[in-house]
């Protein structure tokens, strides 16, 4: 097996669209705490899937990078074959990220 399944999934209590084609678009490597809404996994024994959700203390002040997160889930000490994690990020959080970073960045800029 060459691992578990990642998928990045977002999360929002308003409509912005545009942070879904972002979302649908970016190839991010790791996901940080601030935006993070919640973490699941998808694990099989004796032929039965259940998931779980990760509390997302364990990821407080780490990012959660994709690279590692099979290895940061089991070291939790799940025993059964981890199928799927998925990671579910605060779509409200992210583009008040931009936005922010957006303003911070044209005021320096601008005369």
């Amino acid at each position: 097996m060459s691992g578990p399944q990642i998928v990045l999934v977002g999360k929002s209590k308003q409509d912005h669209p545009e942070m879904s084609d972002i979302l649908k678009n970016i190839k991010a490597s790791q996901v940080p705490h601030e935006i993070l809404d919640s973490v699941y996994v998808t694990v099989c024994k004796d032929d039965e899937t259940n998931r779980y959700e990760i509390d997302k203390k364990t990821f407080a002040k780490n990012k959660v990078s994709y690279k590692n997160i099979g290895e940061h889930v089991s070291s939790l000490g799940i025993r059964e074959e981890i199928l799927g994690i998925e990671i579910v990020v605060d779509l409200d959080r992210v583009h008040e990220y931009v936005r922010s970073e957006s303003s911070r960045f044209f005021d320096a800029v601008c005369f």
